[in-house]
């Protein structure tokens, strides 16, 4: 279900990349560049920024507003008189918006239209980088958040909302989350008072939460998780998630310890994210304990809760939490095997408890959870689960391998797939696995030379969110690249000469690279397995990171021969337009803009 909700959103919007040369601003529909004529004389200050289906431009004192609406194909513009320069600038999906010191203005891509509003108060975020300002946009709603109120603007309805913010002493910190399903204000005083504000733009209502006290906090897609643990005292103790689909929070008290279950980097970086666990642990009668989890899914009104007991010879092993999947398992001394109960997030329920082939005492820390599935292994065996299926795949580890420091162990948990890779240090050799749910009761494994010669290193390029993996193995012989689609399950072998590529970049769900002394820029497309060379010219050793821009789905390059040759990762075409004037580039998902350096 996942991999159809991506690509249905990556196929719902096409390439498009916006060039500023002198007055003239450049757009690309899918194959074809079309122009806006702008004033003779641009300003020097200009402000403007890209979304996903919109970019929006303004001259530092001008009161015209330019916005290119992506999805119409049209330009707009809109006329806003003001005394005071444009300060604030920001783009999202479906719309955008501007400020000065007192004035909004607001673009809907939906309805193509403008609005203004005059806020009062002071930007919240203004001590540090601008990327900290509390101004910004998620795919339909823009928001600006001051002092004394959360200002939103929804495009949907092309309509302004607003919140107070009230009862606080002198703010001391202050912080925003843009998350699927809400915006939210973390802001807390001198006295630690905390005061967290959400505006839900499911039902385009606000929600405010106030502690009297410092908090343990969490942002997921589609709600947040809260708590508070005061071991000293146990008084005032509560875990709890804001539910967006329904606007609602739920708590529980305790009175006990608690723990929360910690996440990975990578877990944390996944999206959809919608699950959090808590874990409670209480005495029965020493040895004997019982353990109670409540795992939460931000889909759900309220927790899912399973308890199990625990002595010497049955205690617990190891606990995580992915992105949308959680995993606890017990080590049964009397049988030597780890018993496996997978949270399954599709129907917000434990599966029928499996005892795994892993061995109690041949290794501790075995599993990481990733999105959907979990990762890891023994002595023996790998371990690939997929508990929305209830599937689990597993293959063979080296013969020899042991967790010394001969061998070193990379495990990878992405959202529905993960690479997992064992050196064995001593023979230059590395035993690579793959779990994928589109195969979900296998791993695929190869084995394949894996050493550090004359400088060159073997490295697995890999990113957090992405559906992409690159692997380059070195021998003394040259170089191996092995290319990965977690989009068909499959490995694609590069073989090349004595030298290896000069660096490898990641892009949305694709990687690309220049092979030593080629003129060409090679591309991979893990989303659909797709391989091409475009057109470069260049061939010094840092020319690639110089003359190419990436985003979400289109790389653009700049070739020697005065072009800008724009990838697609969305159609798998490139198109090129001919410039004298290399340019400096910003953008995130389907459009980029550039400006003339």
């Amino acid at each position: 279900m996942i991999k159809q909700y991506k690509t249905i959103i990556k196929w719902s919007v096409f390439l498009c990349t916006i060039l500023i040369f002198f007055n003239y601003l450049y757009a690309q529909n899918p194959g074809a560049w079309i122009e806006k004529q702008l004033p003779d004389v641009l300003p020097t200050d200009i402000f403007y920024t890209s979304g996903e289906n919109c970019v929006i431009y303004v001259g530092k004192n001008d009161s015209m507003i330019y916005t290119y609406d992506l999805t119409s194909g049209q330009w707009h513009e809109h006329h806003q008189p003001t005394t005071s320069p444009w300060k604030y600038i920001a783009a999202g999906k479906d719309v955008a918006i501007v400020a000065t010191d007192s004035i909004l203005t607001a673009y809907s891509a939906i309805s193509e239209s403008f609005s203004s509003l005059n806020y009062e108060g002071t930007l919240l975020g203004l001590g540090g980088s601008s990327s900290l300002y509390h101004i910004g946009c998620s795919e339909s709603v823009a928001y600006f958040i001051t002092d004394k109120y959360f200002y939103v603007f929804d495009s949907q309805n092309s309509q302004w909302s607003t919140h107070s913010i009230n009862d606080l002493e002198e703010i001391d910190q202050d912080v925003k989350y843009i998350k699927p399903g809400y915006i939210l204000a973390k802001i807390s005083d001198i006295s630690d008072n905390v005061k967290l504000i959400a505006f839900n733009t499911v039902s385009k209502k606000f929600f405010e939460l106030n502690c009297p006290y410092k908090i343990g906090f969490e942002a997921l897609d589609y709600g947040f998780v809260a708590w508070r643990s005061n071991f000293s005292t146990f008084e005032n103790q509560f875990f709890g998630c804001y539910i967006a689909i329904h606007n609602t929070w739920t708590e529980h008290n305790e009175n006990g310890e608690f723990y929360t279950v910690g996440v990975s980097s990578i877990a944390q970086n996944l999206s959809p994210r919608t699950v959090y666990m808590f874990r409670v642990s209480t005495v029965l009668e020493f040895p004997y304990y019982n353990h109670t989890f409540y795992i939460y899914n931000t889909l759900y009104p309220e927790p899912c809760v399973v308890s199990r007991s625990s002595n010497d010879d049955y205690e617990i092993h190891t606990y995580s939490a992915g992105a949308r999947s959680a995993v606890i398992s017990f080590m049964n001394r009397n049988d030597n095997n780890i018993e496996i109960l997978a949270y399954q997030s599709e129907t917000h329920s434990i599966n029928p408890c499996i005892v795994s082939p892993l061995h109690v005492k041949q290794d501790v820390n075995w599993h990481s959870s990733g999105g959907e599935i979990y990762v890891g292994n023994d002595f023996d065996q790998v371990i690939g689960g997929y508990p929305n299926g209830q599937h689990m795949g597993f293959a063979p580890m080296p013969a020899d391998y042991e967790n010394n420091f001969k061998w070193a162990r990379n495990i990878e948990a992405r959202d529905d797939w993960g690479i997992l890779l064992f050196e064995d240090k001593d023979a230059d050799t590395a035993y690579v696995y793959s779990y994928n749910i589109t195969n979900a009761d296998t791993l695929t494994h190869f084995r394949t030379a894996w050493g550090n010669y004359s400088g060159n290193y073997s490295l697995i390029k890999i990113s957090d969110n992405k559906d992409v993996a690159g692997l380059l193995a070195v021998n003394p012989g040259g170089y191996t690249m092995f290319l990965y689609s977690p989009g068909l399950d499959e490995w694609t072998q590069k073989t090349s000469g004595p030298d290896s590529p000069v660096a490898i970049y990641l892009g949305g769900d694709f990687l690309y690279y220049r092979e030593p002394n080629s003129n060409l820029l090679s591309v991979f497309n893990g989303a659909t397995n797709q391989y091409l060379e475009l057109p470069y010219g260049y061939t010094g050793f840092s020319d690639v990171a110089d003359n190419t821009y990436s985003g979400e789905n289109f790389l653009i390059v700049y070739t020697a021969e005065n072009k800008y040759m724009a990838y697609s990762a969305i159609t798998g075409t490139s198109s090129e337009i001919e410039t004298d004037r290399h340019s400096v580039y910003t953008g995130e998902q389907n459009i980029c803009t550039a400006k003339r350096l």
